[in-house]
C-alpha cells in the first residue's frame, strides 16, 4: 500500500508528477487505499499545493529547459536504453529506420518522468516566450547584471566606454561591476524597451516584476557554491552576456568578478530543446527541435538570429528567421542484428534553416525588399527598429546554417541603439566577443581541454553551464536523490501498468543527510546521442536535402577534432 505523503524531490517538476499520482491514487479504485488516507485535510493540502505550483509556471521554467534534450520512444518495450535505463529514443528510431528504409514521424517519450511532467507546460513557456521582444531576457540564459546601479549606464564617447552617470552633475563616475548569471526566474509583468534605461511603473513588487539572476559557478570545479550569490534587478541592470567585450572595455581584467571567465568558459557550448520528429532515408536521418541553447543564448523556431560574416573583416548584415531547428546524422551503421547506435555516424552536427535577409543592398537578391506583415504591420521577431531589409534569395527559398555559423538573437534596433551607444541601429555588437569567447571557451573548459575538442554538445542546459543548483534547488544529474528507477514505477502505475503492490518503499532523505553532501556526483551521459565525437563529411551531407534550401557551415566545419558530446 502507499502511504500519501510527499517524497523529498529534486525539481518542482518531479513534486508536481508526485502530486498529481497522490491525488490520482486517493481518486482510484483499483488501488485499496486505507480509508484512513482518505482524510478531506490530506487531500485539501495536496489540491492546494499542487494548484500553487500550477498556477506559478515561471518557477518550473528553466527545469523544464534543462531536462529536455533525449526523446523516449512510445510503446516500445525492447531496445537500447540511456544510463538511467529509460529508451534511447534516437538509437530506436534508428533501427526502425534502418529495417524499414524510409520514416518520418512524431514521437512521444512517456517513459521518461522529465518529458512527462514539461509536456503541458513547455509549449506555453515557447508561446509567452515568442510573443515577447527579443531583447527580454530568456530563463536559462547567461547575461551581464550588476547588483547596484550608481546612476545610469551610458556610453562615454570620450572614452569609447561604459560608465555609471550622473545625471545631476552631468559628469561619469567610474565602472559598474559586472558580473555573469543565469537568468532563473523572469517578470510576470510585460516589458518595454524603456525598461532597458530606466525604472517603469510595476505593479508587483521586485520579486515578481523583475529577473531572478543567480551568479554562475566555475564549470571546471566542483564547488557550485557561487550560484547562491543572487539577486532580483530590473531589466536596465542586465545586458547580453554577448555585448561582455563592449560593456567590461576600460575595466582591468584584474579587477572582473570570477564570473565573468565563468561565463566565456561555457561559450562553446550547446544543447537542443525538446526533440519531436525523426526523419529519414537511411544511412541518413534529422530530429527535429523546437530550440537550442547556444553559448549563452536562446532560440526558438520562429526567432531571428544574426549570422557570422563569410569575411573576417566584415561586419554583421544578414539574419535568418528560423523555420526550423534539427540533428542531422549521416553513414549510420548498423551491425549484424540490425542494432544501430546513434554514436555510429561519420556525420553529426546540427542546423538552422530559414529565410534569410540581408541589410546590404549589395546581397540582396534582385533588390528585393522584405515589407511589413499585411495583418500586423511588423516585422519578423527582433528585426524591428532596423534599416531597410532585403530577401537574400527568392522569398519561397531556405538557408541553411550550422550552428558555428549563428551569432545570437537579433535585437530590436531600439534597444541596440541603446546598448551601442549610438545613434543607429546596428547588428554588429558583440561580434567580435563572441569569437573570442568561443576560442576562450575550447581553451579554458576542462571536459573540451581533456578531450582536445572545441564544441560541447551537452544533454540539457544544466550540462552545458555545469550547474549543482538554481533556485536553491539540485537540477539535472547533479541532483543527489534523483531516482529514475522509482519514478519509472510511478509512471507505469499512472499508466495502469502494474499493481502498486510491487512498488518498493522511498523513505525521505533527512535534511541531515541533505546537509551532509558537500560535494556532487560527476555528470554522466545520459544516451548514445552524446556518445561520440563528430566527423564531418561533405557538404552535401551535412543539411537539408530539399534542393532550395541554400546550405552554408562553418569556416571551420564539424569533425571529430571539433566537438565532445557530453
Amino acid at each position: 500500500m502507499i502511504p500519501v505523503r510527499l517524497q523529498r524531490c529534486g525539481s518542482l517538476v518531479q513534486l508536481q508528477l508526485q502530486l498529481q499520482l497522490q491525488l490520482q491514487l486517493l481518486d482510484s479504485t483499483k488501488v485499496n487505499t486505507p480509508k484512513r488516507f482518505l482524510d478531506s485535510k490530506i487531500r485539501r493540502a495536496l489540491q492546494f499545493t499542487l494548484e500553487v505550483l500550477l498556477i506559478q509556471p515561471d518557477m518550473f521554467q528553466l527545469i523544464l529547459l534543462m531536462i529536455v534534450g533525449k526523446g523516449k520512444m512510445k510503446d516500445v518495450n525492447k531496445g537500447p536504453v540511456d544510463e538511467e535505463g529509460t529508451p534511447d529514443i534516437y538509437s530506436r528510431l534508428m533501427q526502425e529506420l534502418f529495417r524499414v528504409g524510409r520514416l518520418d514521424v512524431t514521437f512521444d517519450q512517456p517513459k521518461s518522468m522529465d518529458w512527462r511532467a514539461e509536456r503541458a507546460l513547455l509549449p506555453k513557456l515557447i508561446d509567452r516566450t515568442l510573443n515577447q521582444q527579443s531583447f527580454m531576457p530568456r530563463v536559462g540564459e547567461l547575461v551581464l547584471w550588476c547588483r547596484d546601479l550608481d546612476g545610469e549606464i551610458k556610453f562615454d564617447p570620450r572614452t569609447e566606454e561604459f560608465k555609471f552617470y550622473d545625471s545631476v552633475a552631468k559628469e561619469y563616475t567610474g565602472f559598474p561591476q559586472w558580473m555573469c548569471g543565469t537568468v532563473a526566474q523572469i517578470p510576470n509583468e510585460e516589458m518595454k524597451v524603456e525598461d532597458i534605461f530606466m525604472d517603469t511603473e510595476k505593479q508587483n513588487a521586485i520579486n515578481t516584476s523583475g529577473f531572478r539572476v543567480e551568479c554562475l559557478p566555475d564549470p571546471n570545479k566542483k564547488d557550485k557554491g557561487l550560484s547562491k550569490q543572487y539577486s532580483y534587478v530590473r531589466l536596465r541592470q542586465i545586458r547580453p552576456f554577448h555585448f561582455w567585450q563592449e560593456f567590461l572595455e576600460g575595466t582591468s581584467e584584474n579587477d572582473w568578478h570570477p564570473s565573468i571567465e565563468h561565463g566565456l568558459s561555457v561559450m562553446a557550448s550547446m544543447c537542443v530543446v525538446k526533440p519531436f520528429r525523426f526523419t529519414g532515408t537511411w544511412p541518413s536521418c534529422n530530429v527535429s527541435c523546437m530550440g537550442m541553447f547556444l553559448g549563452a543564448e536562446l532560440f526558438y523556431v520562429g526567432d531571428t538570429v544574426r549570422v557570422v560574416p563569410e569575411r573576417r573583416d566584415a561586419t554583421v548584415s544578414d539574419v535568418l528567421r528560423i523555420e526550423k531547428i534539427f540533428i542531422k546524422w549521416a553513414n549510420l551503421e548498423a551491425i549484424a542484428d540490425g542494432t544501430v547506435n546513434s554514436g555510429s555516424a561519420a556525420y553529426l552536427s546540427l542546423h538552422l534553416v530559414g529565410h534569410a535577409y540581408t541589410s546590404d543592398i549589395k546581397r540582396a537578391y534582385k533588390g528585393m525588399t522584405l515589407e511589413p506583415d499585411d495583418d500586423t504591420g511588423r516585422y519578423p521577431l527582433g528585426m524591428e527598429g532596423h534599416d531597410r531589409w532585403y530577401y537574400m534569395q527568392e522569398p519561397s527559398s531556405l538557408h541553411d546554417y550550422t550552428y558555428d555559423r549563428i551569432l545570437g538573437r537579433c535585437h530590436e534596433g531600439a534597444a541596440t541603439m541603446y546598448w551601442a551607444g549610438g545613434s543607429r541601429p546596428t547588428l554588429n555588437l558583440g561580434l567580435r566577443g563572441i569569437q573570442a569567447a568561443r576560442l576562450y571557451s575550447a581553451e579554458k573548459h576542462q571536459r573540451l581541454v581533456d578531450s582536445g575538442k572545441k564544441w560541447f554538445w551537452g544533454e540539457h542546459r544544466a550540462e552545458c553551464l555545469d550547474l549543482g543548483t538554481l533556485n536553491g534547488m539540485e537540477v539535472g544529474n547533479r541532483d543527489t536523490d534523483r531516482d529514475p528507477k522509482y519514478w519509472r514505477e510511478i509512471l507505469q502505475i499512472i499508466d495502469g501498468e502494474t499493481s502498486h503492490k510491487g512498488q518498493r518503499a522511498r523513505a525521505p532523505v533527512s535534511a541531515e543527510r541533505r546537509a551532509s553532501k558537500s560535494t556532487f556526483t560527476p555528470i554522466n551521459s545520459q544516451s548514445s546521442l552524446i556518445a561520440s565525437a563528430l566527423q564531418q563529411t561533405d557538404d552535401s551531407d551535412a543539411s537539408s536535402d530539399d534542393p532550395d534550401v541554400t546550405k552554408e557551415s562553418g569556416n571551420e566545419g564539424v569533425n571529430d577534432d571539433d566537438t565532445i558530446m557530453g
